[in-house]
């Protein structure tokens, strides 16, 4: 490794430290731009957005069959506080006042039309609880009461087996948030 790298490794090192031990700070609260390399991917962070590219290189076994999760690549809403990626298919990126920007990689469905609706608590309840299985942090999707003032929002998109949910959503946000949805692409 030469000196260039080592800098590099050493600085990514100290931001995350940094970003640890300061609780109240979000992630993404650079300059200019920065890449965090996250298992078999990147967050790029810049100024106005984050660009999370996931690149799975291994192929996963499901009861006899085996499958390569898809990569994907979407810009995603500034402000993160946390995230957590439940290979190979959850990827859960929380926000300040409570707010969740979930994707969840579906292998199995097929032949669907796009959709957007509002969740009811049952189904919200089905699919958080089903789908993620987190270890017992800070930010935890399950730990977190739906808000009826804001807004939750499904999206099952047919362009490639994604489920994106927007769970408690202030309304101001509300189009940011979407226009992130937008921008999901598998690659």
């Amino acid at each position: 490794m030469n000196h260039r790298e080592m800098c590099i490794y050493k600085g990514i090192f100290f931001f995350l430290l940094f970003g640890l031990i300061s609780c109240g700070n979000v992630l993404d609260n650079v300059s200019k731009s920065m890449a965090l390399p996250i298992e078999k991917g990147y967050i790029y962070y810049y100024g106005d957005k984050n660009v999370l590219v996931y690149k799975p290189t291994v192929g996963l076994r499901r009861d006899s069959e085996e499958y390569m999760p898809k990569s994907f690549k979407i810009d995603l809403p500034e402000g993160m506080k946390f995230y957590e990626i439940v290979e190979p298919d959850d990827f859960v990126i929380y926000y300040s006042k409570k707010q969740v920007f979930y994707i969840h990689i579906d292998p199995d469905s097929d032949g669907r039309v796009d959709t957007v609706y509002t969740p009811d608590e049952d189904e919200l309840d089905d699919f958080i609880q089903e789908k993620l299985s987190f270890h017992d942090y800070k930010y935890d999707i399950k730990k977190i009461k739906l808000n009826k003032s804001r807004k939750t929002v499904m999206l099952k998109l047919k362009k490639g087996q994604a489920n994106i949910l927007l769970y408690n959503i202030s309304s101001v946000r509300l189009e940011v948030f979407l226009k992130a949805v937008r921008s999901f692409r598998f690659l």
